[in-house]
């Protein structure tokens, strides 16, 4: 009750900003125990704008895989990391990983490198 809710809107870059911005003030405020769950926020935004993902398809990120494809990225003359994802993607047959990559630092101040990694 009371909120206010508006599907199939888009986020915007302004708004995303923002919302980046209040994850790391409270994972600053935040004890230790609870950096996980402020991380897992933040890279769930940023893999879901910088990607083009819908919601349903964010946690078919993997984070063994980004793991397995870290250095790779930062090794390229164009920083960049790659984003794991495993299961049926866009309609395919059968479980599979799809590998995305994404720009570490973006022009828009978007720092996705800083919280998947």
């Amino acid at each position: 009750m009371g909120d206010i809710v508006k599907p199939d809107q888009a986020v915007t870059l302004e708004i995303l900003h923002l919302i980046l911005v209040s994850v790391e003030a409270d994972w600053i405020q935040a004890g230790e125990n609870a950096h996980f769950q402020h991380v897992r926020e933040a890279a769930f935004y940023l893999i879901a704008f910088c990607g083009a993902l819908r919601g349903e398809e964010v946690p078919m990120a993997d984070l063994g895989g980004i793991a397995k494809h870290w250095e790779a990225g930062g090794m390229s003359s164009n920083p960049h990391l790659v984003v794991a994802l495993l299961g049926t993607f866009k309609n395919e047959a059968g479980e599979q990983y799809h590998l995305m990559p994404l720009v570490a630092c973006m022009s828009s101040g978007l720092e996705p490198h800083k919280w998947i990694g």
